[in-house]
């Protein structure tokens, strides 16, 4: 992405998303907030 690493700790929010069948959880996935990663790793400009 162009950026260099920088080592620094990043944090944003996100979402979990489960779905479960007959009781059990048949899957589970993740998706986090990456326009606020992106922001913080600097590759890409913060807003107004």
């Amino acid at each position: 992405m162009g950026v260099a690493p920088t080592g620094n700790t990043v944090s944003a929010a996100g979402i979990g998303m489960i779905r479960v069948v007959d009781g059990k959880i048949v899957e589970f996935r993740v998706s986090p907030d990456g326009m606020t990663i992106m922001q913080q790793i600097g590759a890409s400009p913060t807003a107004p």
